[in-house]
């Protein structure tokens, strides 16, 4: 029983004083008023109107009954008009996260062309710390390297990695030749990433082997190594934007880039201004 609906009823015939009235205002039949009306006295347990007075008059316990719904009919106006406060107040924000690498190249771009008044915040983490935030309600949507995401996440792709040779700035390397990268220190992941299975298999085809190499955990600090002349890295052209490196392209692909957020929580008007901004920014780079 939906009671609201059936309190409804009740609110109608005190105010037009009979049945047929009541039931031209609701818009129903007057048998399927009477149904209702009877309904709801079978569920609460006593008779809500004396039927044989005219016009019809609340029993006892209908007005016990009346008092009661209309302070919860108050309390529902109140909290429907806080509610839509809270959400044009919240409408108006969003949260976002995204693995470091991408907030220049990814975020950044999109935030630049949502409405002004919109107020974007941005938390940085990994993928599996940002499927955490988002779960927690902590933030509203997240940049996803992966379309693997537990239920109820959907995604909706955005882009894929570009993947370049990043050379110190004043190299005189020109392109991503190996002939030209023989004597250079490759900066690389460790071999479980599929970034570096990926570099370490086209080595392979062009049977070429570093004279010398770094191992390094995080992207980002290959990047920073090739800024301090170290040596050179692949790396996607997220990880080297606004850096100080020379990047050449590259015949590997990287992961494709996702925008995740969970279907089943309210989205911020901000929120998917963002999520449209973002996929349509990355479709015209």
């Amino acid at each position: 029983m939906n009671r609201q609906i059936y309190d409804n009823y009740v609110f109608q015939i005190i105010k037009h004083g009979n049945l047929s009235n009541a039931a031209k205002a609701l818009k129903i039949s007057q048998p399927a008023l009477s149904q209702g009306l009877n309904a709801l006295e079978r569920e609460v347990g006593f008779k809500i109107f004396n039927r044989r007075t005219n016009p019809i008059m609340l029993t006892p316990e209908g007005r016990l009954y009346y008092d009661y719904i209309r302070r919860l009919d108050v309390l529902r106006q109140n909290f429907e008009k806080e509610l839509q406060s809270y959400r044009d107040t919240v409408n108006r924000k969003a949260v976002i996260g995204a693995p470091a690498v991408y907030v220049q190249s990814i975020i950044a771009p999109g935030i630049r062309r949502v409405n002004p008044e919109y107020e974007i915040s941005i938390r940085t983490g990994s993928v599996e710390q940002l499927i955490r935030e988002a779960e927690a309600g902590r933030i509203d949507c997240f940049i996803s390297t992966t379309d693997q995401l537990p239920d109820p996440f959907e995604i909706r792709y955005v882009s894929q990695e570009e993947i370049v040779l990043c050379v110190p700035w004043d190299s005189d390397i020109t392109a991503w030749d190996f002939e030209q990268l023989q004597e250079e220190c490759f900066i690389c992941l460790e071999e479980h990433y599929p970034l570096q299975q990926e570099v370490d298999r086209l080595m392979s085809k062009e049977n070429f082997t570093p004279s010398r190499r770094i191992i390094i955990d995080q992207v980002s600090e290959m990047v920073n190594f090739v800024e301090q002349g170290m040596g050179v890295c692949f790396a996607s052209r997220e990880a080297a934007f606004h850096r100080k490196v020379k990047t050449f392209p590259t015949p590997l692909q990287g992961r494709r880039i996702y925008i995740a957020y969970d279907k089943e929580l309210f989205r911020t008007e901000a929120c998917e201004a963002l999520i449209e901004v973002i996929a349509e920014t990355q479709e015209e780079a």
